[in-house]
Parts: C-alpha cells; structure tokens; sequence
C-alpha cells in the first residue's frame, strides 16, 4: 500500500513538473515544419520519417490541439518511466524520478522532438524485453494459449523496437541489442532452458527478421502521401565533403560549377550542420521549408558523386572531421552542443510560450550546469559501462547486454549525426540512469540476502 502511494505520488509530481515548466511544450524549427505539414500549410515531404509525420496527423485529428501532441509526448514518457521502474524491488520510485527528472531528459523532453519519441518507444522496448527476462523462472503459463501468453512481453518489446525505428530511423542499431535479447528470452521462456551461443545466435537473426517484417507492415498501414520528394540525408554528405574541403586543399564542384572554398571554410564547423543547409548555404541543396530548386534524384546523384570523390582523395582528412563530431558529439570539447531547446520559435499555428515561475526557476538550475558532466554524454557512457560490469558480474550477463550495448550504438550514431546536438545521444543517458538503478537494486537485493 505504501509502495503505491508513494508511486503515486511521484507520478503526480512529475507531471505537475512538466506541465509547469514546459506547457505547451516547445517548438523547435524541426517541431514547426512538421506540424505544418499535418496541418496541410505545407506540402508533405519525405525529409522527416513518414510514420511520425503519421503519427503527429493522427494525434492532432484526434486531440484537435497542437499542445496536446506535447501533452501525449509527456503521458507516454511518464508511463514508459513507470514500466521500467515498477518492477524494481527497492529503487522503483528512485528510478522513476530520474529517469523523468535527469536535467538533460527533462531539458529535451520540454520539445515536440521525434528524438523524444524514439527514446520513449526505446525505453518501452527494453522494459518489455526485461519483463520477458523475469518469465523465464517463472516458466510457460500452462493451459490454452499458455505459449502465447509467456511470450506476450518480449512481442511487445519487438513492437516498440519497430516504432522506434520508425520515428527515427537511425534508432534501429540502438534496438538491435533490445531485440536480440528479447529473442533469446522468449525462446528460453518457451524451451524452459538456457541457449547455447549459436542458439543465441540464430535467435537474435531471427528476431532481426522479425523487426523488419513488422516494420515494413507498420509502414505500410501507417503512413502519409508525399506530395514532396526530400533527400533528407545530403546534409551529412555536404557536412563530410565541406569537412574534407576544409581540412585540405580538396576542390569542390557541383554541378559543373566550382564552390568556393572560403565560403566553405567559412560555413563550417564540427558541431552542427547548419551553416551548410540552412540561411545563405555555401552548397546548392533544397532546403526542407523551401520551394524545390533541384531535382532530387540529380542532387542525390550530385552529393553522392561529390562524397565519393572527397572521401576517396582525402581518406585523412574524412577522419579527421568525424573524429572531430564524435568527440563533440560525446561531450568531449569545450562545451556540449545545443545541450537543450527552449521555447517557440515564430510559427503559423497560433502557438507561443510565456515563461512561467516554475520555468524561471527551473533554468537557474540548467544554464549553470549545462557545460558539466551533466550534460555530456561521455560521462553517462562510463556510467551505463560500469553499471553494465556490475549486473553482468552479480550473475546477469544477458541483462547487460541491452543496457550497454544499446547504449554504445547511440555513441556510435556520432559517425553518421548531422549535428553534435545533445538530443541526438539522449538514450545514453536514460540507458546510464536505468542501468545504474537495476545495478543498485541488485546490490540492495544481495545486501538483504546476506543479512538475513
């Protein structure tokens, strides 16, 4: 009775917390675009993934709001944080509150953001995964459907893999682990035995199957028109040849017509993309909210073209400008990038924020921390790698593996970013809070066992 009271409680606080704060939720330049796509002021284009523009479409028919989309972002946070954290012996209430509360969690769930969605529907993945874990010694559940039902959790995780993946598409090496793990876990649950490694092997291909499938059938149910053909994914091939460009003396030409190298060189950084794609870029590309110029299947030939021949003459100098926006990616430079958002940027929706108490207050807190460890995603990697080592040394190797590795493939989402924003390494830290709290309570379980 107390446990749930004061779970309760939590939740009730958290959610004031967010409502406070951040109500109606932030709109970002990105968040903007793609309300006004599924409010038909623009046309729909192809340059963010088409299942969270149909998913934006079908929350704002529903709740006939823009605030409420941040509204449903906000429910569906605090009840992935409940489903990872109730299951905890000690720590549940613990771990509900930081995985909700964590400054850069908080700072970047204020906005409407599909990263926010992907770390939600990720969180929701590993949470099933590991309840599909605690049914191997709890064994099949005998009678009709008794096989189905033991392995309704580790479908589920598979699910919320497949919608993360779809929201953000280059969150499919995040789940990979999640879904490898909830393979194995169902077919022990099912065999009642451990898996040999090939076993594990087998398995995990075949839950990788699985989450294509299902992916694919998502997509194919849930989606809209495109009325806009986008290649989205040139900015990383203009921010890896204007990195080449401007660590040598590599020339640039597009379409037949050279680029000139101060432009370049003055327009780029290895923080953020920006200068490259948005305003009066350097490089010749559409740009998302503008009228088409270029064709796109000749500007995705051209970019190819072009990276092709950067990378291929300038190997070093490649290297050099990735190892330069991982390092900045991961929180290693002088400061971390974007580390949040903050308000509404002028838009055609009638949205607008006005600064409330609990906001002012709030970021007394987060503009003196936001160049700390706090917000650098190292420091949370060596997090979840310790946490990791300690639930794999108690005897639980296999549940370690999701939470660490999960949390390497989004550091390694540094050599494919286009910018070094924190939002783009957010579930490192939600992996590193999670970890660290099944780490603890398995500590507290061991010291109560010794006790008595």
């Amino acid at each position: 009775m107390i446990r749930n009271t004061l779970y309760a409680a939590a939740v009730i606080a958290v959610s004031v917390f967010y409502f406070s704060s951040f109500y109606p939720g932030y709109l970002t330049a990105d968040s903007v675009y793609i309300l006004n796509m599924v409010s038909g002021l623009d046309p729909v284009s192809n340059w963010h993934p088409n299942f969270y523009v149909w998913l934006n479409k079908s929350l704002l028919a529903l709740l006939q709001h823009v605030p409420g989309l941040w509204l449903a972002q906000t429910a569906a946070l605090l009840a992935s944080a409940v489903f990872a954290s109730h299951r905890l012996r000690y720590l549940h209430v613990v771990a509900f509150l930081a995985i909700t509360l964590l400054p850069p969690v908080a700072a970047n769930m204020a906005a409407l953001w599909k990263d926010d969605w992907a770390v939600i529907a990720t969180l929701a993945s590993l949470s099933a995964a590991i309840r599909q874990r605690e049914n191997i010694a709890s064994g099949r559940t005998e009678g009709p459907g008794g096989r189905i039902t033991s392995v309704i959790p580790g479908a589920a995780s598979i699910v919320f893999a497949a919608l993360a993946s779809l929201i953000r598409l280059d969150y499919i090496v995040i789940v990979l682990p999640v879904v490898a793990a909830a393979s194995w876990w169902m077919a022990e649950t099912l065999t009642e035995r451990s898996l040999s490694f090939s076993g594990r092997a087998a398995m995990s291909v075949l839950g990788f199957l699985t989450l294509a499938v299902l992916a694919f059938a998502i997509r194919a149910v849930a989606h809209v028109n495109v009325e806009s053909q986008q290649n989205s994914w040139v900015t990383i091939l203009a921010w890896d040849i204007a990195g080449v460009a401007a660590r040598s003396d590599h020339p640039v030409s597009m379409y037949h017509t050279p680029v000139p190298a101060s432009g370049i060189k003055a327009a780029y950084n290895c923080r953020t993309s920006d200068p490259l794609v948005f305003g009066t870029a350097p490089l010749p590309m559409n740009q998302p909210d503008r009228e088409q110029k270029i064709p796109a299947d000749m500007e995705a030939h051209e970019y190819v073209t072009a990276w092709l021949d950067a990378v291929r003459s300038q190997p070093m100098s490649y290297l050099e400008h990735r190892a330069c926006v991982l390092t900045e990616y991961l929180g290693l430079g002088d400061a971390p990038h974007y580390p949040f958002p903050f308000g509404v940027v002028p838009n055609r929706l009638g949205v607008s924020f006005e600064r409330t108490p609990a906001n002012i207050a709030l970021y007394f807190i987060y503009y003196p921390i936001a160049d700390s460890v706090m917000f650098r995603p190292w420091f949370w990697l060596l997090i979840v790698t310790l946490a990791s080592g300690y639930i794999a040394a108690s005897g639980a190797p296999s549940l370690a593996f999701p939470l660490l590795f999960s949390a390497l493939a989004s550091a390694a989402r540094g050599l494919v970013v286009p910018a070094a924003d924190v939002r783009y390494a957010l579930w490192i830290f939600v992996a590193a809070v999670y970890a660290a709290m099944i780490a603890l309570d398995l500590a507290m379980a061991r010291r109560g066992t010794a006790g008595s």
